[in-house]
């Protein structure tokens, strides 16, 4: 009986262990990311698995890709899907924006467009291969729609492949993963554990009495 308690004990501490672990992070569009004395936020809102900030650095890291902006604010409106990053950046006009992407594995960008214009490597954007990130420089008239791409002319879709930051920090708002079936398990062992305790506190009860009798 003693097995079978330790047993049920074990199993329910391994059930409840992924309750601890599993979450994803929830941005909504009007939360504000500080870099640089501006912000970064997502629109619509955006699921992320990890979120980070390098103090260091001044840098915003979403699922291990990294974010800085400087005069002016940015709004990310596609965060890799399709292997392409699209944003605005909102700045007054006349001034200069740099905006610095780290990018992990995926590489250079084969494509930059801002405001509906192609521009190659040089002009308006660069790459640093040590680093990997994509810088883009905008003088501003009004807002600037910038797209990177990773779109090859032999695949429309692929997934990204980032690496992943490890310095994960502060979650704005954590969202279980969906495990209702193994919650509900998880409360059957407890339940079976509490049925075995009082049946063993029950057995030992009268095993004292009938010795308290023999006794007296």
């Amino acid at each position: 009986m003693k097995s079978l308690f330790l047993f049920l004990s074990i199993l329910t501490l391994f059930l409840l262990i992924p309750f601890a672990q599993a979450h994803t992070i929830t941005v909504p569009a009007w939360y504000y990311f500080p870099t640089q004395g501006y912000w970064i936020n997502f629109s619509p809102s955006q699921v992320l698995g990890t979120w980070s900030y390098d103090a260091v650095n001044d840098y915003q890291y979403f699922d291990g890709y990294g974010f800085q902006v400087q005069n002016a604010n940015m709004t990310i409106t596609n965060f890799f899907s399709n292997n392409k990053l699209e944003f605005t950046n909102t700045a007054g006009t006349g001034n200069i924006s740099t905006t610095e992407v780290y990018v992990g594995s995926k590489g250079k960008p084969t494509a930059v467009e801002i405001n509906n214009q192609a521009y190659s490597e040089g002009d308006k954007w660069t790459w640093d291969s040590l680093g990997s990130i994509v810088t883009v420089t905008w003088i501003h008239s009004s807002v600037a729609n910038i797209i990177l791409s990773w779109v090859s002319s032999s695949s429309d879709e692929q997934e990204p492949d980032g690496e992943p930051y490890t310095d994960t920090t502060q979650i704005i708002r954590v969202t279980p993963e969906d495990k209702s079936g193994l919650l509900w398990f998880a409360a059957f062992v407890l339940v079976l554990i509490v049925a075995v305790g009082l049946t063993e506190t029950k057995r030992h009860t009268k095993s004292l009495r009938k010795l308290w009798e023999k006794t007296w």
